[in-house]
């Protein structure tokens, strides 16, 4: 059994990459990839993992609540839920801990993003395990 995956994950060279602006089919394209990708590792390693890392660097990088929408994350919780329930959903970020001078991964910032993902109404159930 495997510990901990990611399930959807970028270049850290994303960062500065907007698609504001950007044509509808672009970024229904992102969208489909985004879901492509959850749908095809998490159901390859359904019930193998303890712990899904579904949106990793989700403080520093926010390319996707930028470009598809502020639930975005939320969203991908969720769908990552659906195909696999039982492994611990989470956030990795870097500099949480190790560097406190970090103000955008703060322990802080950490406990409410999460508390904001947790909040999206299709993450209710996921709540109650």
């Amino acid at each position: 059994m495997a510990l901990v995956s990611e399930a959807i994950t970028f270049s850290r060279t994303m960062k500065t990459r907007s698609l504001n602006g950007s044509s509808p089919s672009l970024l229904m394209s992102l969208r489909e990839a985004a879901e492509k990708r959850i749908n095809s590792v998490v159901s390859r390693s359904e019930g193998e993992l303890m712990a899904w890392d579904v949106v990793n660097e989700n403080l520093h990088l926010s390319f996707f609540e930028e470009n598809l929408g502020e639930n975005a994350s939320a969203e991908y919780f969720s769908k990552t839920y659906q195909l696999d329930p039982k492994p611990l959903l989470f956030m990795n970020e870097y500099n949480t801990i190790e560097y406190s001078g970090d103000t955008a991964a703060s322990p802080a910032n950490y406990i409410a993003k999460m508390a904001k993902i947790r909040s999206f109404q299709e993450m209710k159930e996921y709540q109650q395990q």
